[in-house]
C-alpha cells in the first residue's frame, strides 16, 4: 500500500475512534498502521530516519531506519534523511533546564519542515 492511501487509512481510523485520546492503549490497529507508515515512508524516499525526541539512555535521536523489526513507540517522527540541526536541537531539549514550548515547538517545526511524519503510539 502507499504512503498516502496509508495516511489516509490512519486518519479514517483514528476518527472512528473518536479521536486519539479514545484509543485505547495497546491498540494494535493504530500501531500496525504506524509501522506499515513508516516502511511505506521508507519505499517512497529510498531511505529515512527515525526519531526520538526524547531517547532513552544512549541512544541516539535520529537513527537511520534500515529495516530493523519495528516495535510499538520506535520513533516519534520519521524523516527523509539525517538531520544535524534537528539531533543539536533534540539533544538540546533534552538538557537539565531546556524543556522549554519553543524549543519544543522549534523541533517540531523542524520535523515538518524535512517533509517527515509524526507519530502517536498506543
Amino acid at each position: 500500500m502507499e504512503l498516502k492511501q496509508l495516511l489516509k487509512e490512519r486518519e479514517e481510523y483514528v476518527a472512528s475512534q473518536g479521536g486519539y485520546k479514545y484509543i485505547i492503549e495497546g491498540d494494535e490497529n493504530l500501531n500496525s498502521l504506524n509501522i506499515k507508515i513508516i516502511n511505506a515512508y521508507k519505499k517512497k524516499h529510498d531511505s529515512c530516519c527515525l526519531v526520538k525526541i526524547h531517547p532513552e539512555n544512549n541512544e541516539d535521536c535520529v537513527t537511520p531506519y534500515t529495516d530493523q523489526v519495528l516495535k510499538n513507540f520506535a520513533c516519534d517522527a520519521v524523516i527523509p534523511e539525517s538531520n544535524k540541526i534537528l539531533r543539536d536541537l533534540i539533544i538540546l531539549y533534552n538538557q537539565p533546564r531546556n524543556k522549554s514550548v519553543e524549543l519544543f515547538s522549534t523541533i517540531m517545526d523542524s520535523i515538518e519542515e524535512n517533509g517527515g511524519i509524526f507519530f502517536i503510539w498506543k
